[in-house]
């Protein structure tokens, strides 16, 4: 197709229209491309080609070959010369015209025309110009790969124009003539064609980098599709592998990890919020500034004020990586799906919300880091270039606002207000620059001709103004606000529009209003006159219409109050009675009363008029509010706060005349008058009013202050705020009470209605049913008649309670027809020969005679059961029969004992019974009720002997049948019945036949037994324990070890406190009976430290269904009761609370048991559990009363009474002196030791070696119980008993220690903290003798540990050994150094093993401590005998001295340590070490700084060139701890000790790891004085990579895990808060333990402790409520399962993306790039997303890579590169 019929039309991209795109959307009218929707013509057609996103776009950007023709009328706004060593050309390096074109000519798009010419051309390219490599030092090898865009991979192309750098851009021309300048087509202010999109969504392309070497099918550029946030958004699209190009970095600094470890933090924190705001329900809009603003999160507002601190020195650097990090986060894609995002959020279109919102977020965050890193900044912080693109990029926010989204979002205005914010900091640094943008934009409105339709622009415009701040000092600051506000005023005074007029008020209210609090003379410059003369009347002509009223009135007020004074002086009182005809108007009341008090304190404190012309305006003003011969205040307004405050301002300036006001408010003449009578009418408000302003007066000449505070609030609406006057009282609240209290009552009406129902049932119905009953009932079987299966279809079962029940009521009828068709009935449905259990049980029920009348439904309903029974077939067992005819054998009517009597002799009879009951015929008939029941016990007997096998089967029915049938009623029933079970219960045997277990029968067995206990315990104890002693008779005396064994099996699935209560009651029946002591003895043998825990196997193995049915029945008697989170073992403990033994003291070796497991439960967190424990422990004691009497010298004891009252006031005693579960060591071990003598002063004349049997079990479960809180308690025991102990005792602690010390559980250190804590009580005993060498070195051992809480109990067991040993003594010294185990490992010195408890601020002070005693030792063999003793002591000591110095206090101890360091120095020959440390303990020193510098060059003198590693290690040691003294000291130390470096020394050099202390304290609050350590010109050299340094400085999600440390670090390793740390711990951990095993095997002892991993001391039940089934038990074990993969699943996130991504960010931020700005943040690149992928974060040498790490970077699938 030929060019001669295709027009294409070339869009027309001014400048102004296209480079200039805002963040809050495009202006009215634009159409989808961009353009003027009347402007149709200029869009491109349908035949424009589009680009594909894998090529470079034509858009003409900064860095371009091809110069724009405009770029010549770029306009100055700065007179600051330009530093760029060349300047900007007009002239194209390639031609801009071509004749012959059929495009129109632009010459912004010269690039464009020449783009669609031939590729064939052969044209030499054009001249390059010269370059300066030393102002552009990447320049001297063009091919190398750079930072910025620049350093570009192209295609192959002979046409390949050179790289062009823009200068700085210049900001005017002239710095002193300010006036609105006209506005020039083509270009904006600051702008040339270089100039990069204003939005932060639009990049600008890489233009010609590339060459010009395209074919001529090479598309044009499709406009940019418009979005919610801009005109023209051109797609952000740099790529992550585009983004993660680096550069090599040869100058490894401090400041470098600095930038990059707070930039980290950063990122990472900001990401987390953009993600949960992300996640908020679509629904809705969620507000940015409640989500993510100031004050909602502290942790990230930590993170931003570090980054600002970072920007004081770096500013640059910060900014450029901000942006580029919020470049990051959104891609193209997420700006096209964000088009038309507010109706997203209508509509719920979720994936252009997410978009909108992943923009919104990191909009709003970039823009508070700005915020942040540009307040307080120096002028030239930001360098010309970056603060004009920065100042561009923020100013264009307010050219081009958008008003749909503006006024429909929030959020888009709480960004809008942040980005007038981060223009307000630029104006504090380049107010000139951004003032002469704003005068520019708004010189229309100042010229009287404000284009048709920008009304919305203007007023975005001066809203952006509310925090530029004009400053009264300096001077020349003042002379360029006067300068600016005096062109403002004109734009104010020609602003039309109520928007526009009402909004530019309120902004130079915001503007003027500070100024107000320190100006003075200034405010009578001529410019800033003139712009008051310009601002008053305008706000003054305002106020006349009430639609600007609220916006003017404060800004008369406000401009007045900065006016100079004689201005203000004229026009004061005229503005103050303007406001009196509104303050009767409620809405206008607080604003004119705050103008008012601007007015008056202006005039106080700011004109000088004399005291009489003073005095009489103020009079006249005051009556105003206070009328005469009134007790009001005028206005009548619920705050008094600026009456107050007003009558304070002259009361302060003017005493007297404030004097008399206060005293007239006070009514103090009309009070002291002698004709006052009691009925005056005070005035309670005036009164107050007058009070609070002396009080407030009175505290401002305390402070010996002479003006009151300015009101700091611009708001005139508001109510003044009390925090800015400060008074020596609290305000006193109005005695007035202005608001009545009504109680409103409701009342409702109930309307009831009755109904009443009644039924009767004539006689041929109760007939015809006695007849049908039966086959109603009991429906025709399968063997029936075919007619019959067809009718049984029909049937629907009868259920027996209702039928049974209609039949009852009949036969309680009074006509006899009825109760005989009543016992046909029941008779018909008994005879038949099966029931089920459900009809058995109500038929008996009912059968059960409850009174004493014949004539009842109950007594014929027995009569028609016990006919059948007798007489016919029925379908009841033996234990039912037997169960109602028992029941009813003892009823004091004889006709009904009768009737039970011949139940009773037929079912036995029929039953192969062989002794006859007739004889108890007659008995039974007696009427005396001794005789019939004698009776029935002797019947009970006879069956039971007669009918042994059924005795399960009885129990069964009886258990079931007494509670249901007795309960309530007052009779002896269950009694009675109870006793008839004492002669069954003999005849049951709990064990299967081959003995080795519980049958089923006789787990059923107990439980009904225990079911009968819970019950009747209480009010039946004889019967039931009577059951409990007969089921142990002969034979069956294994019956009490079987139920001993099923109450224990059971308690792990159902131990309640009641059935814990319930089991030692049935214990303590069983201690009574024949198998009682056996079975104490037996209970007690299952105390044991390996059954402490509790069991859970029954929740993770299925149970059958025996199992399973026990578990529930028992569930359910036991229902509504949480479980007892125990074990066996003290369960067993539980069972004997109630038992009671003759000769308690006969058992020499379950006592100790006993009282250790007492002792392990009497903190128990259950109150149960502590309350059943302290109940055996009196036990105990009163029952070893009786053997004192026994005892051979019974005189010398106390009496019986004695012991007695002695025990009872110790029970008394001991609830209050009990310890708790969280009590310390300190008050535990002295309870315990107290409560221990106490016991033992009882129990000791019974048991003489029960105190050392109790301490040795002590120290035996403290090396064998699982549990953590029972082996802590054992060993504080120990302790509190303290027996004597021998080398064998220390050796089995020992040899626990050596499993389980620095362990990564935090339970097993704090065991070990035990432990450890144990040898120091054994090291404090006499018999240390013995065990002297393995108690030494097992110390000395203990030091490796990886473990804080270990460490600084370690320190205490050294202090303890060194106060009883003497080093200097050569015989103590020859012979641990003999005893040292032979396969040693690691360091065998005392001091190289202290120093890492200098690193924590728990262990810092007892280290130092050992160090100063250690200092006094001579003989160095166990301490260090190398040079690094002194080396040490001397650098550990400068914090320490120079503190004292600063604090001027006088450490004898400290001082006393100089000496001894002195001392040793001089034996190595080390004079100047000697002279210091003896000029700081004699006080010789005149300055800290003298000290300080002295110190310093002579610790660099001596170890600078061979120990710098060394004394550097120590130092930033000191760092990590966390006592804030102790840092700042060893940071001054640091700082000194770096500037004091020589030249190009290798000492200077320092291994990364160094650096991380230092790198942790940019979160805290010494920030700034780390930032300074670190911006020392230091070189890194060594140590671990960049990556992992870093990581090791952070806390949160990207912080160094240990696998990963473990592996790199080299001196410090993952810190603690504390500042506790050790490198490679796994290593050290393994020589901690070899060594103490050493140190154990050296005792000779034959066999090592097992290891015990703890149990948790309570697990929680999974399930709470009553049905602990096994659906459940499954479920229970998924969602325990699926948490501890979801643990594991939330610990391993990734991290290695972000780390790349703000690699590659701070690597383009640098400052030794060329100086054009952000030039690559507007790029266009390919559109490739980063995986994170599993191959991608687990390599440490491709994609893991940071900008520090190599000087290459590894090109591989993972790794790092660009896409063209």
């Amino acid at each position: 197709m030929g060019s001669e019929g295709i027009q294409i039309t070339i869009p027309d991209f001014d400048d102004d229209d296209f480079n200039s795109t805002p963040l809050f959307g495009r202006p009215q009218g634009a159409s989808i491309w961009g353009t003027s929707a009347g402007s149709g013509s200029e869009s491109p057609t349908i035949l424009t080609p589009v680009v594909e996103r894998n090529e470079r776009s034509y858009f003409h950007s900064r860095g371009d070959s091809v110069a724009s023709e405009d770029s010549s009328h770029s306009i100055q706004l700065t007179g600051k010369k330009i530093r760029s060593p060349f300047a900007h050309s007009a002239q194209s390096s390639v031609a801009t015209t071509t004749s012959g074109s059929p495009f129109s000519k632009k010459g912004s798009f010269a690039s464009l025309r020449n783009a669609f010419k031939s590729s064939k051309s052969n044209e030499a390219a054009p001249p390059l110009p010269p370059l300066d490599q030393q102002a552009y030092p990447a320049l001297k090898n063009p091919f190398n790969r750079s930072t910025s865009s620049l350093a570009h991979v192209s295609r192959p192309s002979t046409h390949t124009s050179p790289p062009q750098f823009r200068p700085s851009t210049p900001a005017s021309n002239d710095s002193r003539t300010r006036r609105t300048p006209s506005r020039s087509r083509g270009h904006s202010s600051a702008r040339s064609q270089h100039s990069y999109s204003g939005s932060i969504f639009h990049f600008s392309d890489g233009g010609s980098d590339h060459g010009h070497g395209f074919s001529l099918s090479s598309p044009p550029p499709v406009p940019p599709v418009p979005h919610s946030f801009g005109q023209y958004p051109v797609i952000e699209s740099d790529s992550i592998p585009e983004m993660e190009e680096q550069v090599v970095m040869d100058a490894r600094t401090p400041s470098d990890f600095a930038l990059h470890a707070i930039f980290i933090r950063f990122a990472a924190s900001a990401e987390s919020l953009i993600t949960e705001f992300i996640a908020q329900p679509y629904d809705h809009e969620p507000l940015l500034d409640a989500f993510m603003g100031p004050g909602v999160d502290i942790h990230f507002d930590g993170l931003l004020d570090s980054l600002g601190k970072i920007a004081q020195k770096h500013a640059k650097s910060v900014v450029e990586s901000v942006m580029r990090w919020r470049r990051s986060q959104v891609d193209g894609s997420d700006l096209q799906r964000s088009q038309y995002s507010v109706k997203a959020v209508r509509t719920l279109d979720s994936t252009a919300v997410v978009a909108e919102r992943k923009m919104l977020t990191s909009t709003y965050i970039m823009c508070r880091a700005l915020v942040t890193a540009t307040k307080g900044n120096s002028k030239d912080s930001l360098g010309e270039a970056v603060g004009n693109s920065l100042e561009d990029m923020t100013f264009e926010q307010f050219r081009r606002p958008d008003h749909k989204t503006l006024t429909q979002s929030v959020n888009h205005r709480a960004i809008a207000d942040l980005y007038a914010v981060l223009l307000g900091n630029l104006a504090e640094i380049r107010f000139e620059s951004v003032t002469d943008r704003f005068l520019r934009e708004l010189g229309p409105i100042a010229e009287g001709q404000i284009p048709k339709d920008s009304d919305f622009k203007f007023e975005t415009l001066v809203k952006g103004l509310r925090y530029v701040q004009i400053k009264v000092w300096p001077p020349e600051r003042f002379e360029e606000g006067a300068e600016f506000f005096e062109s403002l005023s004109k734009s104010f005074g020609n602003a039309h529009g109520i928007r526009l007029k009402s909004i530019f008020a309120e902004t130079l209210v915001h503007m003027l209003h500070p100024i107000a609090k320190t100006a003075q003379a200034e405010v009578n410059h001529p410019d800033w006159a003139k712009a008051i003369e310009m601002v008053y009347p305008k706000a003054k002509d305002m106020m006349s219409k009430p639609r600007y009223w609220h916006a003017a009135y404060p800004l008369a007020v406000t401009s007045l109050c900065v006016a100079p004074t004689e201005f203000f002086l004229r026009n004061w009182m005229s503005c103050f009675e303007a406001g009196l005809s509104k303050m009767k108007e409620r809405p206008y009341r607080m604003t004119v009363l705050n103008g008012m008090m601007r007015l008056v304190w202006t005039y106080l404190y700011r004109c000088h008029e004399p005291a009489s012309t003073a005095s009489s305006k103020l009079e006249s003003l005051v009556k105003h509010f206070f009328p005469p011969n009134r007790h009001t205040v005028i206005p009548q307004e619920e705050r008094l706060e600026p009456f107050i405050y007003i009558i304070h301002f002259i009361l302060s300036r003017h005493v007297d005349l404030g004097s008399e006001i206060c005293l007239d408010l006070l009514q103090a003449r009309i009070v002291a008058s002698p004709q006052t009578n009691a009925t005056i009418n005070l005035a309670p408000e005036r009164m107050a009013i007058a009070t609070q302003a002396i009080l407030l007066t009175l505290h401002l000449f305390e402070r010996e202050e002479s003006v009151p505070s300015w009101p700091c609030s611009a708001d005139f609406a508001s109510v003044p705020s009390t925090s800015e006057y400060p008074t020596s009282s609290d305000l006193l609240s109005s005695p007035l009470s202005r608001h009545g209290v009504q109680d409103l009552l409701e009342q409702s009406k109930a309307i009831q209605r009755f109904q009443t129902e009644t039924r009767a049932l004539s006689n041929a119905a109760v007939g015809a049913m006695a007849s049908l009953i039966h086959k109603a009932f009991f429906p025709p079987d399968v063997t029936a008649s075919p007619v019959d299966k067809l009718n049984a279809e029909q049937y629907e079962p009868m259920k027996a309670s209702p039928t049974l029940e209609r039949i009852t009521a009949i036969l309680a009828s009074f006509q006899d027809n009825l109760q005989a068709c009543g016992k046909k009935a029941l008779r018909s449905l008994l005879v038949h020969a099966t029931y089920d259990d459900v009809f058995a049980e109500e038929a008996l029920r009912r059968a059960f005679v409850t009174t004493r009348d014949l004539s009842t439904s109950n007594a014929r309903f027995f009569e028609v059961l016990s006919e059948v029974v007798c007489n016919a077939e029925h379908g009841f067992n033996f234990s039912q029969v037997v169960c109602l005819g028992l029941s009813n054998l003892c009823h004091p009517l004889v006709e009904i004992r009768y009737r039970a009597f011949n139940m009773l002799e037929t079912i036995h009879e029929q039953a192969s019974g062989i002794l006859s009951m007739v004889q108890y015929e007659a008995a039974v008939g007696s009427s005396a009720p001794s005789t019939y029941l004698h009776a029935h016990r002797l019947i009970s007997d006879v069956l039971s002997g007669e009918h042994p096998d059924q005795a399960l089967n009885v129990l069964a029915q009886f258990a079931g049948w007494i509670p249901q049938v007795f309960e309530n009623r007052g009779d002896q029933g269950a009694l009675i019945l109870l006793q008839s079970l004492e002669f069954w219960v003999p005849c049951i045997d709990l064990m299967a036949e081959n003995k080795s277990r519980l049958s089923r029968e006789g787990r059923s067995a107990i439980y009904h037994l225990v079911a009968l206990t819970l019950r009747y315990a209480e009010t039946h104890a004889e019967q039931i324990f009577v059951l409990w002693t007969r089921l142990v008779d002969a034979p069956y005396q294994s019956n009490g070890h079987a139920v001993v064994r099923f109450l224990l099996e059971e308690s792990n699935k159902v131990g309640s406190a009641i059935f814990a209560s319930c089991a030692a009651k049935i214990v303590a029946c069983l201690s009574q009976s024949v198998v009682g002591r056996e079975l104490f003895v037996e209970l007690c043998s299952v105390i044991e430290p390996a059954r402490m825990p509790v069991n859970m196997e029954h929740r993770l193995v299925l149970p059958d269904a025996e199992e399973l049915e026990m578990w529930s029945d028992l569930d359910i008697l036991f229902s509504d009761q949480p479980r007892l989170p125990l074990g066996v073992a003290p369960f067993s403990l539980l069972f004997l609370a109630e038992t009671s033994l003759e000769r308690y003291w006969d058992f020499q070796e379950q006592l100790p048991v006993l009282l250790h497991c007492i002792f392990m439960h009497l903190d128990h967190r259950q109150a149960f559990v502590q309350e059943r424990t302290r109940h055996l422990l009196f036990q105990m004691l009163r029952s070893c009363v009786p053997g004192y009497d026994e005892l051979p010298d019974r005189l010398l004891y106390p009496a019986r009474s004695e012991l007695r009252r002695a025990i009872a006031e110790l029970q008394k005693e001991v609830k209050g002196n009990l310890w708790k579960e969280d009590d310390p060591n300190s008050r535990t071990v002295p309870r315990m030791r107290w409560l221990c003598s106490r016991i033992l002063e009882v129990m000791e004349p019974l048991c003489p070696t029960i105190s050392e049997e109790w301490g040795a079990l002590a120290l035996k479960w403290a090396v064998e119980c699982p549990m953590r809180s029972i082996a802590f308690r054992s060993l504080q025991l120990f302790r509190a008993l303290m027996p004597k102990w021998k080398r064998h005792d220390v050796a089995q602690l020992l040899g626990r220690l050596s499993i389980t010390i620095a362990d990564t559980d935090v339970n097993l250190n704090k065991f070990n903290v035990e432990v450890l804590m144990t040898l120091t009580a054994m090291a404090s005993s006499e018999e240390l003798e013995t065990a002297l060498p393995q108690m030494f070195w097992g110390a000395v051992g203990c030091l490796s540990t990886t473990a804080e809480e270990e460490f600084q109990a370690v320190l205490r067991l050294l202090d303890t050994l060194l106060d009883r040993i003497d080093l200097d003594d050569p015989q103590t010294a020859d012979l641990l150094v003999s005893q040292r185990p032979p396969d040693w490992q690691g360091s065998v010195t005392l001091q190289s093993s202290l120093l890492t408890g200098l690193r924590s601020s728990s262990t810092v002070g007892a280290t130092l401590e050992l160090l100063q005693h250690l200092a006094k030792v001579g003989d160095a063999r166990l301490i260090d005998p190398t040079e690094g003793r002194v080396r040490d002591l001397y650098t550990l000591s400068l914090p320490w001295c120079l503190h004292a110095m600063y604090t001027e206090s006088s450490d004898e101890a400290l001082q006393e340590f100089a000496i001894n360091i002195g001392h040793l120095a001089e034996e190595e020959e080390r004079p100047s070490l000697t002279r210091i440390m003896t000029s700081f303990a004699k006080g010789r020193f005149r300055t800290k700084d003298d000290f300080l510098r002295q110190s310093v060059a002579a610790l660099r003198e001596h170890y600078g060139a061979e120990h710098w590693t060394e004394v550097m290690t120590l130092l930033m040691g000191l760092v990590l701890n966390n006592e804030r003294w102790l840092r700042v000291r060893t940071m001054q130390i640091l700082k000194v000790l770096f500037q004091q470096r020589e030249t190009r020394a290798p000492v200077d050099f320092l291994g990364s790891e160094l650096l991380m202390p230092l790198l942790r304290l940019l979160e805290t609050d010494l920030a700034t004085e780390a930032l300074d350590v670190l911006e020392e010109p230091l070189k890194i050299s060594g140590g671990p990579s960049a990556r992992h340094v870093l990581r090791m400085s952070m806390h949160h999600r990207l912080a160094a895990d240990t696998k990963e440390v473990e592996s790199v670090a080299e001196v410090f390793g993952i810190a603690e808060e504390t500042g506790w740390c050790v490198p490679r711990a796994a290593v050290l951990r393994a020589v901690c333990r070899s060594n103490l095993r050493a140190v154990f095997d050296s005792c000779k002892v034959h066999s090592r402790p097992s290891r015990i991993n703890f149990q948790p001391d309570e697990i929680p039940t999974l399930a709470q409520d009553s049905s602990d089934n096994l659906g459940e038990l499954v479920q229970n074990l998924h969602e325990l399962s699926s948490f501890f993969q979801e643990q594991r699943s939330s610990n391993s996130i990734p991290s290695k993306q972000l780390e790349a991504r703000v690699a590659a960010i701070l690597a383009k931020s640098t400052d030794d790039v060329p100086q054009t700005p952000l030039v690559d943040i507007f790029d266009i690149g390919s559109l490739t997303p980063y995986q994170d992928t599993d191959s991608a974060s687990g390599s440490d040498t491709e994609s893991d890579l940071f900008e520090f790490d190599s000087p290459q970077i590894a090109q591989s699938p993972n790794g790092f590169h660009r896409t063209h």
